[in-house]
């Protein structure tokens, strides 16, 4: 007997609590939908949707407030009249503007008193596009959250999806001469030096910041019967700050390269840190040239002959590169 008892207890606690909780909802009245270029069927059915979606969320039994509407969007003192002629705890607006496929939905939510107690927006991809919109802006009333913050794989909405647009960016390639002149080198003898050589360049001008790969050999004699020769391998990768967008624009930069070396007879590889100060001539054009002078420290140590100390070397460097790229015509 205890079980079946204990069962229509169970039952009797389910029917009870049922319309408890439907009493727990808050009553809120959402005013006509309005609009910006939309027209009256669309923001009709606006309103319908979000006042499914608003029902939907559990929080809520939503009343009515006249028909839709095109004009402008309710003040405070309209809603919070509207609020308080219902009996409502709030007031809920909704709003409704279109600039050619794009749709912009805000809700707004207000006191008997006036009070603001939340707004929020959220884009949409054309009218097929506002159902998730307002979804997302029906549970964000609920939460008290954001409705970009609420997305879910149901109500992700197609402008979402849209690939984000890019601005693009001026890519070209060219060649590199320069030189590097190291004030410390291994050798007693000749503590500093000077090695030249040439690299390929590639370079990305994105307005605010310009970026460059290369590969650039360097040899301080090209004598292969020479027996120290310094020479150097490197794979390097630059960022610059243009201080102009005209024609003309200085810029400073840093960079690393990964270093294969030899100076003075000893050997060594790894990163090379470097800085750079420079001028762009034609960046208005397809083809330009870069005037650059900087600083650059090998990471990595060798071997010093006299002391057998490890040696940094470092030392400045000057180079002027040519980049150009294909002309395009203006669409």
């Amino acid at each position: 007997m205890r079980r079946p008892l204990r069962l229509a207890a169970a039952l009797l606690a389910l029917a009870v609590a049922g319309p408890v909780r439907a009493t727990e909802r808050t009553t809120i009245v959402l005013l006509p939908a309005t609009g910006s270029n939309v027209e009256a069927p669309q923001l009709a059915a606006a309103g319908d949707v979000l006042r499914a979606h608003l029902e939907s969320t559990g929080e809520f039994a939503v009343v009515r407030s006249g028909p839709p509407t095109t004009a402008a969007e309710p003040a405070p003192a309209e809603a919070a009249a509207a609020a308080r002629a219902a009996g409502a705890a709030l007031a809920v607006t909704v709003h409704v503007s279109r600039l050619g496929a794009v749709a912009v939905a805000r809700v707004a939510a207000f006191t008997p008193e006036g009070a603001v107690v939340h707004t929020d927006e959220l884009g949409a991809l054309g009218p097929d596009d506002l159902d998730p919109a307002l979804a997302r802006l029906a549970e964000g009333i609920a939460r008290g959250e954001r409705a970009r913050e609420l997305a879910t794989i149901d109500t992700v909405t197609a402008r979402e999806e849209a690939p984000l647009p890019k601005m693009t960016a001026w890519a070209a390639a060219g060649l590199r001469v320069g030189s590097l002149f190291p004030v410390r080198r291994p050798d007693p003898a000749a503590r500093s030096g000077a090695a030249s050589g040439i690299g390929l360049v590639f370079a990305y001008d994105a307005r605010d910041w310009i970026a460059d790969a290369s590969v650039e050999g360097y040899t301080s004699n090209l004598d292969a019967w020479r027996p120290d020769p310094d020479r150097a391998l490197a794979l390097a990768l630059g960022v610059y700050r243009p201080f102009s967008k005209g024609n003309v624009a200085p810029y400073v930069g840093v960079g690393a390269a990964y270093t294969v070396g030899r100076f003075a007879w000893a050997s060594g590889q790894g990163l090379q840190p470097r800085a750079a100060i420079g001028i762009l001539v034609g960046r208005l054009s397809n083809a330009a040239v870069r005037l650059e002078a900087g600083w650059f420290l090998n990471a990595f140590p060798v071997r010093d002959r006299a002391t057998g100390a490890d040696v940094y070397v470092h030392g400045g460097m000057a180079s002027i590169t040519l980049v150009a790229s294909e002309p395009t015509a203006r669409r």
